[in-house]
């Protein structure tokens, strides 16, 4: 299931049907020395593709609440320590 549409409550399937193909981007701006890692839907994909990281975090404050909540199950350290800053 995409990560946008679950942490905000829509029926990902009812709004992207056809396309039902879950795609996994990789974020490098929103933590600094660590990479998210999201599954995206079509319509959250071609969002993120159109506005860019840092207006898409902007845009969908439940899913930034769920990353800062719960890093391990999106992050992947790039220096390994595990920590990051916000931007």
């Amino acid at each position: 299931m995409c990560d946008v549409c679950r942490f905000e409550g829509k029926d990902y399937k009812q709004i992207n049907f056809p396309k039902l193909k879950i795609i996994q981007r990789s974020l490098y701006t929103v933590f600094k020395q660590q990479t998210i890692l999201l599954k995206l839907c079509y319509i959250h994909d071609i969002e993120l593709f159109a506005i860019g990281e840092k207006r898409f975090m902007e845009n969908h404050p439940n899913l930034l609440r769920a990353i800062i909540k719960w890093p391990d199950k999106f992050t992947k350290s790039i220096d390994g320590d595990g920590t990051g800053d916000l931007f």
